[in-house]
């Protein structure tokens, strides 16, 4: 959503619908893993900071705007934040306030930021020392405290009250009170166990539930996936009811009631469709880099062969005077669409490698850039002139990018496949670049339906045609327990790229060893498999490491490391 559509206007007063003594000071930028949203709510008798974030730039801005307030009006500052994530919390002791601020979080939060704990603040992930502060009121105790009025003196003739309501089916509620000023708060926990959320007025503050399911924040410490279902079940019928007319997330811009229920619905859709989730550790987000990263050079490189092929046909077609179905194959693909998203992903990258951007930002850009990149893919006519097995390669390689984002295993997937006979789909795919015989004929009778044949045909010619396999499999060599339908498109993809490099033959081998089977592909000449780039190598290794495998380059060959099935197959 883009600011100029936001219906919190940032950086400036304004009143808070459904709360007359009320007004906000939001600070809403742009959805960044760095830091998150500020929004500063004024009364006749408090000022509150909702999450100071991590922006040692925007939290100088907040203490500015609050003292502005305290030199108008002198009153109680509280803080408050929604859950004790780093890019909530970092600058909660950077706030320059005149009225020393008293701080409030969920009860699980004022542990963690007491402890410095680094997973739950998510420090580690960052690779960061967590963030520590003290929590003056903690909210939603467990225990005897959690059914009574719970009093504070501020200071000043001012005090707080924490009064514990009936919120809903779903969602635990309490009452924050200063004076005539009064809030509501909400345990909404999933997406961290102390996440909470604030009401005031006709606006819901909603810390981070819109974000709940995006890759690498699925599956971080703390999350819970029936919490999480629970929460947003709770959150949607009070957008639904009527009283609330606007929410101001954590990350991104404010919404109507109305288009915050539609989203957290796509949200609980999402949410409801995943499982077998990998947990988010700065391993894994180190590994999901470095996939990011080659996978989306391999995108590209697809989507470089799909574009030069689209511009062979056209020229060809157009030598035959095949005038409009050579301008059909040019516009099939927008390689200025395609230029641009990867042109971001390049710069971005750059920072990261310079040390501008975090390494967990990659696979955020990896994702928009890639999502991008399907939309060009998604131009009916690519279907018309682009052969079916390249295109289903180049989105599937796609779609196992989003999957493999969110950390979902799939242990059904997995099945028992010989090793000859995926090399024997795989190298008949080479061979033949996946063309339909007889298309060609079929169409003689209609002038467009041949002139797009023809287009295809062109399109078509298979890169190892001429290229000589020698399979060197055992006959008794166990199956392995693999997707055999993605070892077969990797399989085809390293054949493509080393035709492409001129070899004149290719040898597989393989053997059996603990539970492992290791094939290897050498090349003649050897140089070819020798110096495949490293990058290719790395994205093979990245594609196959949720199915147990790995890839490596050694110095004549190769190799891949697949797990065996636990009772052999024939060739």
């Amino acid at each position: 959503m883009s600011p100029e559509a936001a219906v919190l206007l940032s950086e400036r007063w304004q009143p808070v619908p459904g709360a007359p003594d009320l007004e906000v000071f939001p600070f809403e930028t742009r959805p960044n893993l760095l830091s998150c949203n500020t929004y500063v709510l004024r009364g006749r008798d408090v000022l509150l900071v909702l999450d100071p974030g991590a922006d040692r730039r925007q939290i100088t801005r907040v203490g500015q705007v609050v003292n502005d307030a305290l030199r108008q009006r002198p009153r109680p500052v509280l803080v408050l934040l929604t859950h004790c994530h780093r890019d909530h919390v970092r600058e909660v002791r950077s706030l320059e306030s005149s009225t020393p601020p008293w701080v409030l979080a969920h009860e699980t939060a004022a542990r963690a930021l007491a402890q410095g704990d680094r997973a739950l603040t998510m420090a580690e992930i960052y690779d960061e020392d967590a963030p520590r502060c003290e929590v003056h009121v903690p909210l939603f105790p467990t225990g005897a405290a959690s059914a009574v009025l719970r009093p504070f003196a501020l200071g000043h003739g001012h005090s707080l009250t924490v009064t514990p309501i009936p919120g809903n089916a779903a969602l635990r509620a309490e009452r924050l009170q200063v004076g005539t000023d009064f809030f509501l708060m909400y345990h909404v926990p999933g997406h961290s166990p102390d996440s909470v959320a604030l009401r005031a007025g006709a606006v819901i503050f909603c810390g981070d539930l819109t974000v709940a399911a995006r890759p690498l924040v699925a599956g971080a410490p703390g999350w819970d996936q029936p919490a999480l279902i629970a929460s947003l079940g709770g959150v949607v019928p009070l957008l639904r009811g009527g009283d609330l007319a606007v929410l101001a997330p954590g990350h991104g811009y404010s919404l109507s009631a109305a288009a915050a229920a539609a989203m957290l619905e796509r949200t609980l859709a999402t949410v409801e469709s995943l499982s077998n989730l990998e947990s988010v550790d700065a391993e894994r987000v180190r590994l999901l880099a470095d996939y990011t990263r080659w996978l989306v050079a391999e995108a590209g490189d697809a989507l470089a062969v799909i574009a030069g092929r689209l511009e062979t046909a056209a020229f060809h077609l157009e030598a035959l005077d095949e005038r409009a179905a050579a301008a059909e194959a040019l516009r099939a693909l927008d390689p200025r669409a395609v230029d641009a998203a990867l042109d971001s992903f390049s710069e971005h990258l750059a920072a990261v490698l310079d040390g501008r951007s975090l390494p967990l930002s990659l696979p955020h850009k990896g994702m928009a850039v890639i999502l991008r990149l399907d939309g060009v893919l998604s131009e009916p006519a690519l279907a018309t002139y682009v052969s079916p097995l390249l295109l289903r390669r180049t989105r599937r390689m796609i779609a196992d990018f989003v999957h493999t984002l969110y950390g979902m295993r799939r242990p059904d997937a997995l099945r028992p496949a010989s090793v000859h006979d995926i090399l024997t789909e795989a190298q008949n795919l080479a061979r033949s670049g996946g063309r339909a015989e007889g298309d060609l004929d079929g169409s003689l009778e209609d002038e467009r339906a041949f002139a797009r044949a023809l287009g295809r045909r062109i399109l078509q010619q298979p890169a190892a045609a001429d290229v000589a396999f020698e399979n060197l499999i055992p006959a008794d060599l166990p199956a392995v327990y693999v997707e055999a339908d993605r070892i077969v498109e990797q399989m085809t993809t390293l054949i493509e790229i080393l035709a492409a490099q001129g070899v004149a033959g290719l040898r597989f081998d393989a053997t059996a060893h603990s539970g492992r089977v290791i094939l290897s592909v050498r090349s003649e000449p050897p140089s070819a498999a020798a110096d495949l780039e490293i990058r290719h190598v790395r994205f093979f290794d990245a594609v196959l490491r949720p199915q147990g495998g790995s890839c490596r380059r050694e110095k004549d060959a190769i190799r891949f490391d697949l797990p065996a099935a636990e009772s052999p197959t024939r060739a």
